[in-house]
């Protein structure tokens, strides 16, 4: 961002890495506080998820004059957010590292959440149950996003992506998303705008159409 427009905003330089360099200090400062037995255990989740939350607040103020370092920290907050099991995590990561998604488990967590609405599926062979942040509607469509952002470069059945958009409640759903609080019902319709396989482009063509529910989802609308 050029100083004109930190300017406009209010900001300086020295402000802004002031801030990214407050928050990336204190998720290493939780994560490397020692623990044991099991209520530390519950302390250690607790201080992922906040460290997790600090290295992303810590790369969006990083992205305004160095996104280097901004994709680096948002690609450790991503990496924390998946390993605790929240669909957050894929979405950040399909985002700023890709690479690092894993197809497998992204496929088994789309199976598992379209599995109600498509018996033909079947049942697999060996399935780890869903993480409990997952039976959240917000996280599901965060790995939906994810998943339909990635899903030419993983070589993803959108099969799966479309069934669960077209028979989900969560179709109609009020449940919020992001800091904004957009309904999900919003995020999943979105979802169906989007051009390419993962999503419906070929139901819509790019330009107005695309752009304006992308507006709203930036809104809250």
């Amino acid at each position: 961002m050029a100083d004109q427009q930190l300017e406009d905003l209010q900001l300086s330089r020295t402000q802004i890495e002031t801030a990214a360099d407050f928050h990336e200090s204190y998720a290493s400062f939780v994560l490397d506080r020692p623990g044991a037995g099991l209520d530390d255990d519950a302390r250690a989740y607790d201080a992922r998820v906040d460290a997790a939350s600090a290295l992303r607040m810590a790369g969006q103020w990083a992205l305004l004059i160095d996104p280097r370092r901004a994709i680096d920290l948002l690609r450790r907050s991503a990496l924390l957010w998946q390993q605790l099991g929240y669909g957050y995590g894929s979405f950040l990561l399909a985002a700023f590292s890709p690479r690092e998604l894993n197809r497998r488990k992204l496929l088994s967590e789309l199976a598992q959440l379209a599995r109600p609405y498509s018996p033909d599926l079947g049942q697999p062979e060996e399935q780890r149950p869903l993480p409990e942040p997952m039976l959240h509607p917000q996280q599901q469509a965060y790995l939906l996003l994810a998943a339909t952002g990635i899903s030419r470069q993983i070589d993803l059945p959108t099969s799966i992506l479309n069934r669960y958009v077209d028979r989900s409640p969560h179709r109609r759903g009020t449940a919020p998303v992001g800091a904004l609080g957009t309904p999900v019902a919003g995020v999943l319709g979105y979802r169906e705008k989007l051009p390419g396989p993962g999503g419906r482009g070929d139901r819509c063509p790019r330009g107005p159409r695309l752009g304006r529910p992308g507006v709203g989802l930036c809104r809250g609308d």
